[in-house]
């Protein structure tokens, strides 16, 4: 994901494996704690089990760690979705507290990591999915972080 520039844009990555995926996640979060940006993951538990595994592995630091918010991808989803579909009002009520934060916190383009889109198309909700996407993209318009 690092080859690429991605600040403030929304970046989707094609992988092989989950392992690779998992590697670029790590890598991701890496060079934006890194920087002193804030990172934000919302994952499912195989991911979130693996940055966890990655990060006590890299020993950092305080304050790298408060730059850093993990949340379950499923946990989040629920908190916006109705029936079937993402509600936009309640996306903006979950993830622009988590986005200010983020900016507030860290210095330089904050980074979000995301799998909720992921998870509404594999389980087979392409059209929440897409839905999703495009709240996404609108919160682009409107905050500098990379996704």
């Amino acid at each position: 994901m690092s080859a690429m520039k991605t600040d403030g844009v929304h970046v989707c990555q094609l992988h092989h494996n989950e392992d690779e995926l998992t590697h670029n996640v790590a890598r991701y979060v890496k060079e934006g704690l890194g920087l002193g940006s804030a990172v934000v993951v919302v994952a499912g538990d195989k991911r979130r089990h693996s940055l966890d595994r990655f990060l006590a592995a890299n020993a950092f630091g305080e304050r790298a760690t408060r730059l850093l918010t993990v949340i379950d991808s499923r946990i989040l989803l629920a908190r916006f979705m109705r029936g079937d579909k993402p509600d936009r009002g309640r996306f903006r009520d979950a993830l622009c507290p988590l986005l200010d934060k983020a900016i507030a916190s860290g210095k330089g383009l904050p980074r979000v990591y995301g799998e909720m889109v992921n998870d509404l198309w594999h389980g087979g909700n392409p059209a929440g999915a897409i839905l999703l996407e495009r709240y996404w993209n609108e919160l682009l318009q409107e905050y500098e972080f990379s996704l």
